[in-house]
């Protein structure tokens, strides 16, 4: 069985999931896998209602997907610290692709449930 820690912090991940428009502390539930100093946190679910899952070993956690409260996923790829969103899906059947370095992503396809596809400059 897996362990949780509660964090308290409003900064418990970082750029990831702080919004200017949060007010409120958020708090998160992080949930680990493994034993003593070999525990990896492997998701984070918080007061905002998102659910953050991480993959990596035991200090080295990476963010791997972000699933927002309405249903939105944002896919990450990248190493711990310097995760990329390279991906986003909508309720909507919308998904969106992005390119560009951490916290420099830009949107460059989005393609509908429909098919239709549209590309960004």
């Amino acid at each position: 069985r897996g362990q949780c820690a509660v964090d308290f912090s409003d900064a418990a991940l970082g750029r990831v999931l702080i919004k200017p428009s949060n007010l409120a502390p958020l708090v998160c539930a992080r949930h680990y896998e493994g034993e003593g100093g070999a525990a990896r946190k492997v998701r984070a679910e918080c007061t905002d209602g998102s659910i953050v899952h991480y993959e990596g070993e035991a200090g080295a956690e990476r963010v791997v997907r972000q699933v927002f409260a309405d249903g939105v996923e944002h896919y990450f790829e990248g190493e711990a610290g310097a995760e990329r969103r390279v991906r986003g899906v909508h309720a909507d059947g919308t998904v969106q692709y992005f390119e560009g370095a951490a916290g420099a992503e830009r949107r460059v396809r989005a393609v509908r449930a429909d098919g239709q596809e549209q590309y960004y400059v």
